[in-house]
C-alpha cells in the first residue's frame, strides 16, 4: 500500500523554543511528520529549515497555517 504525500518547506531565522512549539503544533494537528533542521542562510547566518509532510489534500491548510505562524 502506498500513500501520496506533500512536503512543504521554508527557511526561518532560528527561533529555538518557538521552533519546538511549531513542531508540536503541526504534529498535534495530525500531520505525518515535521522536521526542523539547522541550515546555513545567506551571508552565512544560521537558520532553520522547516519541513512538513502532510496529505496532499491538507497542503493548502498547512501552507496557510505555516505562513500565519511564521510570517513567511
Amino acid at each position: 500500500m502506498t500513500d501520496d504525500i506533500a512536503v512543504l518547506e521554508t527557511n526561518l531565522e532560528p527561533r529555538d523554543a518557538e521552533s519546538h512549539s511549531l513542531q508540536d503544533e503541526f504534529m498535534d494537528a495530525g500531520e505525518r511528520g515535521v522536521s526542523i533542521l539547522p541550515a546555513m542562510m545567506k551571508k552565512f547566518r544560521p537558520g532553520d529549515l522547516v519541513k512538513i509532510i502532510c496529505k496532499p489534500r491538507h497542503r493548502q491548510r498547512v501552507a496557510r497555517a505555516l505562513t500565519e505562524k511564521t510570517g513567511h
